[in-house]
Order: structure tokens, then sequence, then C-alpha cells
């Protein structure tokens, strides 16, 4: 994932592939909990053996802001927190794939099991606009 769509239809580029040292940033910024890096693994070691994760487990603050931390990540010029949060919509499945991301380390997750238990678990959209079917 390398994009986020924005309330007006527009996308803006993120960088899911964080060090550790963007996580503990973060942290010290007051963006994500301090027990967020704890969280990630306890979810995921939790996932390893089934196709399914604790969605309980997870911090939704976190999720939120995290989205902040990957658009910010390697960028000398960004929006301010709030401008930024006044133009990301509340969309469920865009952030849980981000945090899947995230979770693997910003790699491709067409094969990753926990990258896909998240998608199973996250509701769908439905398409607000009707495309004809061509015959």
């Amino acid at each position: 994932m390398n994009k986020l769509i924005m309330m007006d239809g527009s996308s803006i580029s993120i960088n899911t592939k964080l060090s550790l040292w963007d996580l503990k940033a973060a942290q010290n910024d007051g963006l994500i909990s301090a027990g967020f890096v704890k969280d990630i693994i306890s979810v995921g070691m939790g996932s390893l053996n089934t196709d399914m994760f604790d969605i309980e487990k997870i911090n939704v603050d976190d999720i939120i802001n995290l989205a902040y931390v990957c658009y910010k990540n390697g960028k000398s010029e960004y929006l301010e927190y709030e401008d930024f949060m006044k133009n990301i919509s509340l969309d469920l499945a865009q952030l849980m794939d981000l945090y899947a991301d995230v979770l693997i380390g910003g790699m491709e997750s067409k094969n990753n099991k926990l990258a896909n238990s998240f998608k199973n678990v996250t509701p769908k959209q439905k398409n607000k606009s009707k495309k004809k079917s061509r015959r």
C-alpha cells in the first residue's frame, strides 16, 4: 500500500515501511501509544496459528494515527496533523490495509497470512456508483 484516498477522492502517498526509530519517534510525539509495538507483536503472534486475529486487541487511535505516521514517513514537507486528519475519511478497509502493511514491514501482502486475515474481517465498502456492464 503506497497511497491513501482523501475526502475529495484524490490520493496522497504514504510509506508503510517504518523503522523501529520511526515508531519510537511517533510514540514520543504522542501519535501512537507506548504499548503499540507490544500490541503489534501480540496481535501478530496470536494470528500465526489461525486465520483470524483478535480485533479487540487493536487500539483504534493507534490505527488512525498510524495513517499520519506513514504519511509523514520520509517526507521533509508534509501537512500538519490536524490538516491531514481533516482530509482523510474514516475508511476502515483502508486503515486496516495500512495497519496490515505496517505489521509486515511495508512488504507486498498478497500472500501474507496475517495481512489476509485483516482483509477477511474488514467490512467491504459498498460501491455507490453503478457501473454498466458491457456485453
